[in-house]
């Protein structure tokens, strides 16, 4: 989102940049080096968390509704990807340690379903 709406690009470029302080910056296709024409400013804001509240479609909202004021105090780190706070091969080799833990509980039961009717069944035999 920017400022005021939904920030649209024009076609055909050839290099976006986006500054720290949230503006997009291109450089038409064909166009020289030093051709940059600035398109929009992402809307940088700050809320809080305790102000946020997850829709159903996953996007963060604020509780109150409208929306965020602009923070100066927030940036854009350009060229920076988000990565995921989760560890994918960790979790899965955890999650198959759970399994066969799992399994090795049932064989308990089962095991000791049976020392439980070779019991009964000697009893039944004295």
């Amino acid at each position: 989102m920017g400022d005021a709406e939904s920030i649209v690009l024009p076609l055909p470029i050839e290099k976006v940049e986006i500054a720290a302080n949230g503006i997009i910056s291109v450089r038409p296709q064909g166009a020289t080096a030093e051709v940059i024409e600035e398109v929009a400013r992402i809307k940088l804001v700050n809320p809080g968390n305790d102000q946020m509240m997850r829709g159903e479609d996953g996007l963060f909202r604020l509780m109150a509704g409208g929306n965020a004021p602009n923070d100066p105090n927030v940036e854009v780190e350009s060229g920076a990807v988000e990565g995921s706070n989760v560890n994918s091969v960790h979790e899965m080799v955890a999650m198959i340690d759970i399994q066969r833990q799992y399994e090795m509980q049932v064989k308990m039961m089962k095991n000791a379903e049976e020392i439980d009717r070779a019991s009964t069944s000697l009893m039944r035999i004295s």
